[in-house]
C-alpha cells in the first residue's frame, strides 16, 4: 500500500468509529427518552408500569411485599397558574430532587405527569416502612422553594396501596393508590393514606350517583 492508501484507509477507519460512536449515542439517547421524563429526568409513566408489570407477573409469595405511593402536590395549580410554566417547572425539578433524597436503595421514582409522582417501595417489611418513607417525603416539603427571592410553599397528599390488596394488574394498584392520596386531600392535605377496600366502595359509589344525576339532568 502507498502512503497515500494508508492515509485514506486510516481516515475511512476513523470515520467509520466515529459513526459507530455517535450512532451509539443516538441509540442510547433515544432508549433513554423512551424511559424517562423529558422535564425531570426521572423514570416515567412506561418505565413505571414495565417495572410493575415484572413484579405483579413474578407473583412473588406472601413473604415479598411491595407498595406504591402516589403522591400529588398541594397547591401546584394555584403557583403555576400565578408564577407562571417556566416557574412552575422549576418547583417540578426541585420536587423530584427532594423526593430522591428521601428514596432507599433500591426503590423507584416516576413521574406521571403534570405534579403527580409515584414511588415504587419493591421490598417492604410491612406497610410501617411505607407510612415511614411517606412522612420522610412529606417532611421534605416543609421548606419553602426558593424562587428568586420569592419563598413559595408546596405541600403533598400520599396515597398508600400495598400488594396485600392482591390486585392482579398494576393499573389496578394506581388506582388503589390514587383513591388513597385523593382521600388523603379530602382531609386537609400534606398528609398520606393507606387504601383500603371501603375506599373504593365509595369511589364506585360517588361515581354511580354523579352519572344518575348527569342523566337526570339530561332528562329534565
Amino acid at each position: 500500500l502507498t502512503t497515500r492508501s494508508m492515509s485514506r484507509h486510516l481516515a475511512d477507519k476513523v470515520a467509520l468509529q466515529h459513526e459507530i460512536v455517535e450512532r451509539t449515542q443516538i441509540e442510547q439517547q433515544l432508549a433513554f427518552a423512551a424511559f424517562h421524563d423529558e422535564l425531570t429526568g426521572l423514570s416515567n409513566r412506561a418505565h413505571l408500569m414495565d417495572r410493575l408489570n415484572d413484579i405483579v407477573g413474578k407473583r412473588y409469595d406472601g413473604a415479598h411485599l411491595w407498595a406504591i405511593l402516589f403522591l400529588d402536590l398541594d397547591r401546584f395549580k394555584v403557583i403555576n397558574d400565578s408564577l407562571g410554566h417556566d416557574l412552575g417547572d422549576f418547583v417540578l425539578v426541585e420536587a423530584g430532587h427532594r423526593l430522591e433524597r428521601c428514596l432507599r436503595l433500591g426503590d423507584m421514582l416516576a413521574r406521571l405527569g403534570g405534579d403527580e409522582f409515584i414511588i415504587l417501595l419493591d421490598g417492604i417489611e410491612n406497610v410501617k416502612t411505607a407510612c415511614d418513607v411517606s412522612r420522610r417525603m412529606l417532611r421534605c416539603f416543609e421548606a419553602p422553594f426558593l424562587i428568586g427571592e420569592r419563598e413559595v410553599f408546596a405541600g403533598a397528599s400520599i396515597g398508600i396501596a400495598t400488594s396485600t390488596n392482591g390486585e392482579d394488574r398494576p393499573e389496578d394498584v394506581l388506582r388503589n393508590a390514587d383513591i388513597a392520596m385523593y382521600r388523603a386531600k379530602h382531609l386537609g392535605k400534606q398528609r398520606y393514606e393507606i387504601f383500603t377496600p371501603d375506599l373504593l366502595t365509595s369511589a364506585v359509589r360517588r361515581l354511580e350517583i354523579e352519572t344518575d344525576l348527569a342523566r337526570a339532568l339530561e332528562r329534565a
